[in-house]
């Protein structure tokens, strides 16, 4: 029997990536195999992606070196390629980058040549999508707060350059947009604090998940909007407008038939494109148990008039869903 050893290792402190990397074992385990053929995968969640850390992983299991590994987010994925240098390398599946080229990963997304290959996302065009789903809400959120933590910079990738692109998409809606950058959670929080008796929302396009979890917390005891592209992680606290893509279904079941050309089918990762996955609208997800009334006569309008937006866990009076049900009949 040819057995595979699998890892699939993501960060410890993104529940984001800690979701994909549950998601995928579960679909892993779930693969039909062919006769002979046996799957051993494993999941990894580690604090930092030091080469040391890395290279402490793969010679960890009593199974040996791995035949593949899955990583989930851009820096895991950075760490492997600099280890590979040092090391021979593993075929390794990427996910979660929009430009593997950018930051040297592979060659192209057709041929990406080396050990590695993945699936990205086909982002929308950021202007249109900004107008298209943040655009029917500039009457209740006429100035935002935009905090970001440069901390989260990687290679080719800054987070200032994001959140101020961003910023200017707002601003031609409308809004007055305030920006400050951080260094620390602390910071972060009483820079948030601080501001919020003279704002109407706050951006998050550029904060850690712990600190994003507490501002969500404070923008809702304070009856403020929090708006975050980290997708729906239970904010119940605050007005929490979430926008995210298709959930990891999809991406769960690219990484899974990628393995399977590269285990079954012997493909390596030069020879296998790049999986495209084209984003579908987006939902924004309001998640919420103190919901303002004057953003309730806003959103619940919006949301019976565009489909792709979705209210879930809002109680006002009666629940929301009743509502909402009877205005789409």
């Amino acid at each position: 029997m040819k057995t595979c050893n699998l890892y699939i290792i993501g960060l410890d402190d993104e529940m984001q990536h800690r979701m994909i990397v549950s998601d995928t074992l579960k679909m892993v385990r779930s693969l039909t195999r062919d006769p002979g053929e046996a799957y051993f995968p494993r999941m990894f969640f580690i604090d930092d992606t030091k080469e040391e850390t890395l290279l402490g992983v793969i010679n960890e299991s009593k199974y040996g070196r791995p035949d593949i590994i899955v990583s989930v987010g851009l820096g895991i994925a950075l760490g492997l390629a600099e280890l590979y240098k040092k090391i021979e390398p593993i075929n390794t599946i990427f996910t979660g980058i929009y430009d593997p080229v950018a930051y040297g990963l592979i060659n192209s997304l057709e041929r990406p040549g080396g050990c590695m290959s993945g699936v990205r996302w086909e982002l929308p065009e950021p202007h249109n999508f900004i107008n298209n789903k943040f655009g029917p809400l500039v009457p209740v959120i006429k100035k935002i707060f935009m905090p970001y933590d440069t901390r989260l910079d990687q290679r080719n990738y800054s987070i200032e350059a994001l959140t101020t692109h961003i910023a200017e998409q707002f601003r031609s809606l409308g809004c007055e947009v305030v920006m400050q950058e951080v260094r620390s959670r602390k910071e972060a929080l009483d820079a948030v604090k601080k501001h919020l008796s003279t704002v109407h929302a706050v951006a998050d396009f550029g904060l850690h998940m712990d600190t994003v979890q507490e501002v969500s917390y404070i923008c809702g005891m304070s009856k403020r909007i929090f708006i975050s592209n980290q997708g729906d992680f239970g904010f119940e606290s605050g007005a929490a407008i979430t926008v995210m893509p298709e959930d990891s279904t999809l991406l769960c079941k690219a990484v899974t038939q990628m393995i399977r050309n590269f285990w079954w089918h012997r493909k390596s990762p030069s020879t296998h494109p790049v999986t495209r996955l084209q984003d579908k609208p987006r939902q924004v997800f309001v998640n919420n148990f103190l919901l303002p009334y004057w953003a309730f006569d806003l959103l619940l309008p919006i949301m019976n008039s565009t489909p792709d937006v979705v209210f879930q866990n809002v109680w006002i009076g009666p629940p929301i869903q009743a509502r909402i049900k009877k205005n789409k009949e």
